[in-house]
């Protein structure tokens, strides 16, 4: 009886430290798919954070080139012009999107035209007339298909616009009558009318300066 009972308690102490080996290695194993799954989350989490951060910094690069401040706009005061050109009326609503083929339709006939100027006249809040003009020559004829606008001399605020066209002057704009003119002291809007002028494109489109111009009077 004292063998037998040996063999019994040999064999239970060997399913014993089977059973705790078989919990250790269950245990085990749901730490490592524990770490895994951790691995996995704080990988997954890595990369959001990486691509939220570049965003923000994207838009605050953003901001930052289209901000206006004072070392990005000066008022000046020039003399009585003409500009020749083609024009067409637009929706101000849909005019960031129409004026630009406007401007492809353009350069499929140029009309004898060089593009220096997009000049937007009678707004009258809805719709505006649009021009693709240049500096009229009274000794030179008017090309087919043209006219002519007179622009009155007095003060222009201008504002640079630096970047591939039209985003970059569309934002500018955008900042123009949304948060610069509502905060403008001492002058007032002189006319129905304002001013593009488009310098040649550079190589790098990053790189292209542009102009709008709006015409002040003080008061």
């Amino acid at each position: 009886l004292g063998l037998e009972a040996q063999v019994v308690t040999a064999r239970a102490e060997e399913a014993g430290r089977e059973a705790v080996n078989a919990a250790r290695q269950k245990a085990q194993e749901a730490l490592r798919e524990v770490d895994r799954q951790a691995d996995e989350q704080i990988a997954a989490d890595t990369e959001r954070i990486r691509a939220e951060t570049k965003a923000a910094m994207d838009e605050l690069k953003a901001r930052a080139e289209t901000r206006l401040d004072a070392a990005a706009q000066k008022i000046v005061e020039k003399a009585p012009f003409t500009v020749v050109g083609i024009k067409k009326r637009f929706d101000a609503e849909t005019s960031y999107r129409e004026v630009p083929k406007f401007w492809d339709e353009w350069m499929a006939d140029r009309k004898g035209l060089k593009g220096m100027f997009g000049l937007c006249t009678d707004m009258d809040g809805k719709t505006f007339d649009y021009w693709i003009a240049d500096l009229y020559l009274p000794w030179e004829d008017i090309p087919q298909g043209c006219c002519t606008y007179q622009i009155p001399g007095g003060l222009w605020a201008l504002f640079r616009c630096v970047g591939p066209l039209p985003d970059s002057m569309q934002k500018v704009n955008t900042q123009i009558w949304s948060e610069w003119l509502p905060a403008l002291q001492g002058y007032r809007i002189a006319g129905d009318y304002s001013l593009e002028f488009y310098t040649p494109p550079a190589k790098n489109p990053a790189d292209t300066v542009s102009y709008i111009c709006i015409p002040l009077k003080k008061v």
